[in-house]
């Protein structure tokens, strides 16, 4: 019995003491970044954990935006559409940051990335992070959405204020046609008394 206690007393210090698994931790919430800015791609290891002898991959749906191994970034793997463009944090590595700066941002980085550290001996290696691109005009109507509701109400004015404009002109000259052809159809009546021949007496 007291045998059956001790090595239940020694698994579970063992299961206290154990190290933690590092897990592979991107951002839970989508990034957005505007056109022509540069962004920052969150990816963690989760406890704090050292990456610089390991590989480390970031893909834009199959494609390769950023590869790092044998303790230095792998340039002849990546796309050319990501060459000059991304840059990761290597004193950071030592801490478990992967993040990945994207820099000059343009509407065709808009999707879905990927961070994978592929020997890390986890059960939890790739994270998923999802980059949303608003254009300059977007953006500017999403600052102000008031601004272009009140556009579209003065166009609109404006709109009725013309047409009220051109019923009146309408109307006014619809009357001095009126008046033209009553005038021409029944001339004055000076001018019947004078056509009438005087009465004799």
């Amino acid at each position: 019995m007291k045998f059956l206690l001790l090595l239940w007393f020694l698994s579970v210090c063992l299961r206290i003491t154990a190290p933690e698994e590092p897990e592979v931790i991107g951002s839970h919430v989508p990034v957005t970044a505007l056109v022509g800015q540069d962004v920052i791609l969150q990816c963690q290891l989760e406890p704090p954990f050292d990456v610089h002898n390991l590989t480390v991959e970031w893909r834009f749906h199959k494609t390769i935006a950023h590869m790092y191994r044998s303790r230095g970034d792998d340039f002849d793997s990546q796309h050319e559409r990501f060459r000059n463009r991304t840059v990761l944090f290597h004193d950071n590595m030592v801490t478990g940051d992967i993040s990945l700066k994207l820099i000059n941002v343009t509407e065709e980085d808009k999707g879905n990335y990927t961070c994978h550290v592929p020997n890390l001996q986890s059960q939890v290696r790739k994270a998923y992070i999802t980059l949303n691109v608003v254009s300059k005009e977007e953006n500017e109507r999403r600052k102000d959405p008031d601004k272009s509701g009140a556009i579209a109400g003065i166009i609109v004015a404006v709109g009725v204020v013309g047409l009220v404009i051109a019923a009146i002109v309408v109307k006014r000259k619809r009357g001095r046609r009126r008046q033209q052809q009553q005038n021409n159809v029944d001339p004055p009546a000076e001018m019947m008394n004078m056509l009438q021949p005087a009465s004799t007496p």
